[in-house]
């Protein structure tokens, strides 16, 4: 399906001051350009895809996702500075542009990421989370992968992981059963189930980014059949991460297994408890510490 929304380099965004710059991709839901507004503030715009924005349904997911990132203000989530639409009626939104990578294309040059990278990448992606979770309007991501885990390098200051994609958000105050949202390689039991989704969905998805970060693989990467991985999601327990990472200490590999309980109850109680559990391990395995490591860019390592 074609977005039916196409702009040139150069072109000015109808009943806007942004130009376009270029285009940067082309999804199910629309287009996204890198743009710029005087005087020069740079900018990604992400336009509705029009034959989705006449339906109900998609529109509101697509309006929801900007409502809750111009809501969710917070250095680890990507930052939304305007919304509207444009002369027809077509929803846009424009958010921060963001320079670097995303962990997955880290991944994808490395055999896994050094384990203190993966630690402050987590802990920043759970200090994210626990923002959105306990938010006055709280809501669950659903989507947690590593393709949605951006490592930005800003022009001035340390890099800084961004959460991105709030595509397939559910708020918790109305969120109806019903069909699987999300990406079927990092979804729960109880999402895959097509149950509400809370908080715990998210923190088993961080489990396993947390996993594949230190692994180089996920439990169930050998799974080729999204039928067989959903399966194993339900009901296989997943390799111990040393089978794949033997250096990792007992307690983080402890602590990967509660994140992906099948059991929501028996998972970390919430983000913040996850990221303090995390913290303290790390230091405690290795005995630095590692409050210096945004400072001493460990970051930096993955970016290039």
């Amino acid at each position: 399906m074609t977005s039916g929304v196409s702009f040139e380099p150069g072109a000015l965004v109808p009943g806007t001051k942004y130009r376009v710059v270029r285009q940067l991709g082309e999804g199910g839901m629309g287009v996204v350009y890198q743009v710029v507004k005087p005087p020069q503030i740079p900018g990604v715009m992400k336009v509705m895809s029009r034959q989705l924005a006449v339906h109900q349904e998609y529109r509101q997911r697509f309006v929801d996702e900007v409502r809750v990132l111009a809501q969710l203000e917070h250095p680890n989530i990507v930052r939304v500075f305007d919304y509207d639409a444009l002369p027809d009626g077509t929803p846009f939104y424009v958010m921060e542009l963001l320079t670097g990578r995303t962990v997955r294309e880290a991944l994808a040059t490395m055999r896994h990421l050094p384990p203190r990278v993966a630690f402050e990448i987590t802990r920043q992606l759970l200090e994210a989370l626990h923002a959105a979770h306990t938010h006055e309007v709280p809501v669950v991501h659903r989507d947690i992968k590593p393709e949605n885990i951006f490592l930005h390098s800003p022009r001035h200051g340390d890099p800084v992981v961004k959460l991105i994609d709030f595509g397939v958000v559910a708020f918790l105050d109305r969120q109806p059963e019903g069909a699987f949202v999300g990406t079927w390689s990092y979804a729960a039991p109880e999402q895959i189930r097509g149950e509400a989704a809370t908080p715990m969905t998210d923190i088993y998805a961080v489990g396993l980014v947390l996993y594949e970060m230190l692994a180089g693989v996920g439990p169930f990467d050998h799974l080729e059949r999204e039928m067989l991985v959903s399966h194993a999601h339900l009901t296989v327990a997943p390799p111990k991460i040393t089978t794949f990472a033997p250096w990792v200490p007992r307690s983080i590999e402890q602590l990967i297994d509660a994140a992906l309980s099948k059991e929501p109850s028996k998972r970390p109680r919430d983000a913040y408890a996850f990221s303090e559990q995390l913290f303290e391990l790390e230091w405690a395995s290795d005995g630095s510490d590692p409050g210096d490591l945004t400072r001493e860019g460990p970051l930096s390592r993955v970016l290039t």
